[in-house]
């Protein structure tokens, strides 16, 4: 189930409808478009160009996705407290790696022609919004929601729900479980060697 969810959210990035500006859904569009520009790119066909084009990608999903509020949400409350500032970062920062590999991974490598339908733009607040979409696979459709936070000036997307299963709660869950027999610093060591080997 995981393994869909992460490749739902990523499906969802590469087709947006056109949104008036300054909204969430302007945001992902903009970036839809330097992905897709990126995956089209001729240059990048030879096996040598994929990690090039890994990186450029990267950085177009780093710039739309807030995996600081992301990593924070997967630890609980009680949990994140017993974490050291230096631990702290040191998650945060391996934890968006760990999913950034994953999610690059898939997204090079599983990209099919599904359609996305945004159904809805929820305003919660003047800083938080709800993107409601479905995504379609022949006659099959998905619910993704989309929940995104203003930072600055700048919408990021913080968690994503793919039929009410929540990607940060998802982390969640198994974090916590970890963390009832493991450190803190424990489970720092086994982000670190899950990083290590997805990279060798």
């Amino acid at each position: 189930m995981f393994k869909r969810i992460l490749l739902t959210f990523t499906m969802l990035l590469l087709f947006a409808a056109p949104s008036s500006a300054d909204t969430p859904m302007d945001v992902i569009q903009t970036a839809v478009e330097e992905i897709v520009g990126l995956l089209k790119d001729p240059q990048f066909d030879p096996p040598e160009k994929k990690e090039e084009q890994r990186e450029k990608i990267w950085n177009v999903v780093h710039n739309i996705f807030d995996f600081q509020t992301i990593a924070r949400g997967t630890i609980r409350r009680h949990d994140w407290e017993s974490f050291s500032e230096e631990q702290k970062k040191e998650f945060t920062d391996l934890f968006t790696t760990l999913l950034g590999n994953t999610y690059l991974e898939r997204l090079q490598s599983d990209y099919r022609d599904e359609q996305v339908e945004f159904t809805e733009q929820e305003m919660l607040s003047d800083t938080t919004a709800i993107v409601r979409t479905k995504i379609i696979r022949e006659s099959l459709e998905t619910p993704v929601d989309y929940r995104l936070i203003l930072r600055g000036e700048t919408w990021r997307i913080y968690n994503v729900i793919v039929e009410n299963i929540s990607l940060v709660t998802n982390y969640r869950d198994q974090f916590s479980q970890m963390l009832m027999r493991d450190s803190p610093a424990q489970l720092i060591e086994k982000l670190r060697d899950r990083v290590n080997k997805n990279e060798s």
